[in-house]
């Protein structure tokens, strides 16, 4: 569609209602529906919109046309493909917008390969349980320091008790001597002050 069909399709649609009323239109639906003059600036305006819709639809086809081209550009069909002409060690392979010849890099791995990537993997599980069964190794050997430090704590408190009890025994048997010997003196003081008043 070319802008002048378009540039008529649009004023044919505009002025539609200006060429006639339908049977059933009123005297008094004739004075609402009257259609004032169009002046020049309306006609600009209204070229205006219909250039802006025109390059908004070539905009659309533009990008329906690069759509069509991507799609054709990926297909797959033996016609694209041997329009490339790739050698025997190439291979066809789209790089997201053209078909290119590539070459043929054979990307199998044999059993030993396998097994290298494979063992290499074993190897490093392999170490990492070996350190945490060292480090819980480690682990158990610092909770048996800790628990002998607490029983041989727990053991000089023990001693450390008992000489405090044997100190306080000694103590007390001191005290009790001291006791008895003040009451002997006692006795013996007032055996003096009678020996005195007699």
């Amino acid at each position: 569609m070319n802008k002048v069909t378009t540039l008529g399709l649009a004023f044919l649609l505009i002025f539609s209602g200006c060429l006639g009323f339908g049977e059933d239109d009123t005297a008094e639906k004739e004075e609402k529906d009257t259609v004032e003059p169009v002046g020049e600036n309306d006609l600009e305006g209204l070229e205006n919109d219909v250039n802006l819709l025109t390059s908004r639809l070539d905009a659309e086809e533009a990008k329906l046309a690069l759509l069509e081209t991507r799609i054709n550009g990926i297909t797959d069909s033996p016609d694209a493909l041997e329009v490339l002409g790739c050698r025997e060690d190439e291979i066809a392979r789209y790089t997201g917008d053209e078909w290119v010849c590539s070459e043929d890099t054979d990307t199998t791995l044999n059993n030993d390969e396998v097994w290298n990537i494979v063992s290499d993997d074993f190897d490093n599980v392999n170490i990492e349980l070996e350190t945490a069964w060292n480090s819980i190794d480690t682990l158990w050997d610092d909770l048996g320091h800790i628990q002998n430090d607490m029983w041989n704590t727990t053991d000089e408190l023990y001693d450390e008790m008992n000489e405090v009890h044997y100190a306080i025994d000694e103590l007390n048997n001191t005290i009790w001597y001291i006791g008895y010997e003040i009451d002997d003196l006692n006795s013996q003081v007032d055996d003096i002050w009678d020996a005195i008043y007699d």
